[in-house]
């Protein structure tokens, strides 16, 4: 699968990098750094560093770290990002593969 790229906007109208490459998707914000991370491994919110002390906002296991994510931990994911960063991804068609 080839990298896919999208340009996001957060709530404060910020640019937000999407990208995934089949196994993994990963969001940074206009700053550079990686805010969230999800993959069959698991899910990782994080506040910038500039931000918080704080640096895991959302993080937990995926439950099959060797297969596909499921589409449930998807939906936290997605609404991980909204509450902590303002950010709504969009479906994860052609960024991850997801078990149904």
């Amino acid at each position: 699968m080839v990298m896919k790229y999208e340009i996001l906007e957060n709530k404060d109208k910020q640019i937000v990098e999407l990208s995934g490459d089949g196994h993994t998707v990963w969001v940074c914000n206009w700053q550079g750094y990686t805010i969230g991370r999800f993959s069959a491994k698991g899910i990782d919110v994080h506040a910038p560093p500039d931000v918080s002390d704080r640096q895991c906002l959302h993080c937990e296991k995926g439950s099959d770290p060797f297969g596909k994510p499921k589409r449930s931990e998807w939906d936290k994911f997605v609404s991980s990002m909204l509450e902590f960063h303002g950010v709504q991804l969009p479906g994860p068609e052609g960024f991850i593969e997801l078990k149904e």
